[in-house]
């Protein structure tokens, strides 16, 4: 069962950098300015890159994502998924903190 830690962590969105060639300054240029502002994004047709402490709280991180994807995934093929307004997604992040 998840924290309200973990609920925190993702609350609102992740960045996504657009498509670039592997290996190039464009993908540098794009993790380097996102990273410097969360810890994680998404690397449009690549994946998630996560930076944190450690390998064991990044690899807690990615299952976070994953298991939130699989969770939206889910709703979306039940309807159109409710958004969680941007006040209660701040009250999260802040629980989150305490």
């Amino acid at each position: 069962m998840q924290n309200t830690n973990n609920i925190a962590v993702l609350a609102g969105s992740i960045p996504c950098i657009p498509y670039g060639l592997p290996g190039t300054a464009e993908i540098a240029a794009g993790l380097a300015e996102e990273l410097q502002k969360t810890n994680m994004c998404l690397l449009g047709n690549h994946g998630v890159i996560c930076i944190d402490k450690d390998l064991l709280r990044c690899s807690g991180l990615l299952e976070m994502v994953e298991k939130t994807v699989q969770t939206y995934e889910l709703a979306c093929s039940l309807g159109t998924p409710v958004a969680i307004p941007d006040d209660k997604i701040a009250l999260i992040k802040q629980a989150g903190h305490q």
